[in-house]
């Protein structure tokens, strides 16, 4: 079990540090994390309300990276509930971004498909994000 979180851990921050590099100006990866339905506002979402919501991204990946790390040894003394309930709500998050909203992002998605996102979306985000799901359930139930 110690591996699957760590594994899980080691994604969420590391997703957490590109999000901090975009945050500060970096472009690598920017335009293929957007969809392209967004694409015509991409200039004003460089701006502060893209700023503060990867800023609270950053800090849901660091919250869902101490949940997980809290079912090997609890941090924040963190009431066993919220440890089991917060890894239950991290695998169903992204189980459920995973299978998407059956328009720009996830594995069934009908528009967006031939684009830099939608074809980063099927290759690296949407597997990514099953990935994470199963870790967590992993993390749960073996």
């Amino acid at each position: 079990m110690i591996i699957l979180i760590i594994i899980e851990c080691v994604i969420l921050i590391a997703i957490a540090v590109l999000h901090i590099y975009w945050v500060l100006g970096g472009t690598w990866g920017f335009n293929e994390a957007i969809p392209e339905v967004f694409k015509s506002t991409a200039k004003e979402m460089r701006g502060p309300v893209f700023k503060v919501a990867t800023i609270a991204v950053i800090f849901g990946l660091i919250f869902f990276s101490i949940i997980i790390y809290s079912n090997y040894t609890p941090l924040f003394n963190l009431p066993t509930w919220i440890i089991y309930y917060g890894t239950l709500a991290i695998g169903s998050i992204f189980g459920l971004r995973a299978l998407g909203e059956f328009n720009y992002v996830g594995f069934f998605k009908t528009k967006d498909k031939d684009t830099a996102f939608g074809r980063a979306d099927s290759k690296i985000f949407s597997p990514l994000c099953l990935l994470l799901s199963m870790l967590s359930f992993g993390i749960l139930f073996l």
